[in-house]
């Protein structure tokens, strides 16, 4: 665990307790002061002491939120991507690009999504497309898959859910299924985008890579959301809980990397980005 990652929790775990001491003590005084009243001429003391540990924990509260907030979120996202098992098996035979494709658009067919196939989105072309009630699937077929296919291939998506399909809340599936997939394509295999759409309401939208030379699946698995359901059931053609044959523990480079970079952070670096 990170310096950094113990800092957040000693100071969470303080914040926690003086808002709940201070909880117990109101409920307590509330209960006693007839009591106290009977005893004493003048209660102020006591109420003075509860004020104080009212705005004590107020102060904490404000605290937290304004130096950890964005440090929690960060290092919640980190820890997924670094503990995720760093690649998924499917339970899929196929084993060309266009075949496994057409499997996957029998099922989301089926289960009930309206797919179009053959989409040109801003000048990329995408093998099918297919959406059902805040759940978005596009599918790429790829040779081989780069970092600069990831990018812009999302990009693509992002845009048609945001100004031609105006999604403001759901997970989305940007699948990519190629013959091989290289190192920077797996790197971003387990980042995630979350687009603000508004007070409540947000997009996430999750890059997707089957390599069929190797039958794995890269995508981060462990982050418990519609998209994780999604790619189980439709991409690896799998059940949640996936079972143990399905996956692979094995950490790769890039979490090892990835953690050796957030132990090096500090608050700053995380609330500058």
């Amino acid at each position: 665990m990170s310096d950094l990652r113990k800092k957040q929790r000693r100071f969470k775990l303080i914040r926690n307790v003086c808002v709940i001491a201070c909880a117990l003590v109101i409920l307590i005084y509330i209960g006693i002061q007839p009591y106290l009243a009977s005893l004493f001429a003048s209660t102020a003391i006591f109420e003075f002491i509860a004020f104080a540990l009212v705005l004590a924990s107020l102060a904490l509260v404000f605290l937290y939120e304004s130096k950890f907030s964005k440090v929690e979120e960060f290092l919640n996202d980190a820890d997924l991507k670094i503990n995720d098992s760093g690649y998924y098996i499917t339970a899929r035979e196929e084993s060309d690009c266009e075949s496994y494709l057409n499997a996957v658009l029998k099922d989301l067919t089926e289960y009930g999504y309206k797919s179009e196939k053959e989409v040109t989105l801003y000048d990329f072309d995408f093998a099918f497309s297919a959406h059902k009630k805040g759940e978005y699937f596009y599918a790429v077929n790829v040779v081989t898959a780069d970092e600069n296919d990831i990018i812009a291939y999302m990009n693509s998506a992002k845009s048609d859910l945001t100004s031609q399909k105006l999604a403001v809340n759901g997970d989305c599936v940007v699948l990519f299924v190629c013959n091989k997939a290289d190192y920077s394509a797996i790197k971003l295999s387990k980042d995630f985008e979350r687009i603000i759409t508004g007070r409540r309401s947000r997009l996430l939208i999750f890059p997707t890579i089957v390599e069929l030379e190797t039958k794995r699946v890269y995508f981060l698995g462990n982050k418990l959301s519609r998209a994780q359901k999604m790619i189980v059931n439709y991409v690896m053609n799998c059940e949640l809980p996936l079972k143990k044959k399905y996956k692979c523990n094995e950490q790769l480079d890039f979490q090892k990397e990835h953690q050796d970079k957030i132990n090096k952070m500090s608050i700053n670096d995380i609330r500058g980005k």
